[in-house]
């Protein structure tokens, strides 16, 4: 996990991971959630579930968005959608279906 991140849901810790993607816990580390899996390219976000070259993924103060950087340092920015299951797979960059804001 990398450095943990924190909303206005204080139940929760949120985090990031290769075989997780974006996830949160309960502070005592039970009920871990995969929330977001995101892949560069239009390609599924597969294998560590970071995906294509995904080298971090942060979740907004208010829990609505998150901040994806590929290993190239584009950013991506887009709305998390809260479905329940399993953690949707978001694919960025020129072939995504999922809208998304790049920043180069």
């Amino acid at each position: 996990m990398n450095a943990p991140q924190f909303t206005r849901d204080t139940t929760r810790i949120f985090g990031f991971s290769g075989a997780r993607g974006l996830f949160s816990m309960r502070w005592d580390g039970t009920d871990v959630r995969s929330l977001l899996r995101v892949a560069e390219g239009g390609g599924r976000a597969g294998g560590g579930g970071g995906g294509g070259g995904i080298n971090d993924v942060q979740i907004s103060p208010d829990g609505s968005q998150a901040l994806a950087q590929t290993a190239g340092s584009d950013l991506y920015v887009m709305s998390i959608p809260w479905l329940g299951g399993a953690a949707p797979q978001i694919a960025v960059g020129e072939n995504s279906t999922f809208p998304n804001k790049t920043s180069h």
